[in-house]
């Protein structure tokens, strides 16, 4: 589950390109929000020069969809804007795949991802 903290406005969100404030707005009320996440996949590896992770995914990953990735020093949301296997851009992955992502940060080998139910 993510947990949003009470002392971000809808604004600052947006700006971080987390999520649309919209969704953001039909998430949060009262301030902390669980929006559900289902697990589906970990990070494998991390290519630092290009911010590059690799991950080892058991469901379905399309362009568009918006991630998780958690572990005990990384913890952030990103939307799947592109994505590559074998060095081929490819529109979606499935159970099994080795998918290739542009990420924000640094991010660990084990690193949990998890796909944001909005």
């Amino acid at each position: 589950m993510v947990i949003l903290s009470p002392h971000y406005d809808e604004s600052e969100i947006q700006d971080w390109g987390i999520i649309k404030a919209k969704e953001v707005h039909n998430a949060v009320k009262g301030g902390i929000t669980m929006m559900p996440e289902k697990n589906i996949g970990a990070v494998e590896h991390f290519y630092g020069g290009i911010s590059v992770a690799s991950l080892d995914i058991s469901d379905d990953l399309h362009l568009g969809d918006r991630i998780h990735i958690h572990g005990r020093t990384t913890d952030f949301f990103e939307t799947i804007d592109s994505m590559e296997i074998d060095h081929k851009p490819v529109a979606e992955a499935h159970p099994g795949d080795l998918v290739a992502i542009k990420v924000p940060g640094r991010v660990r080998m084990h690193d949990e991802v998890a796909l944001l139910k909005l």
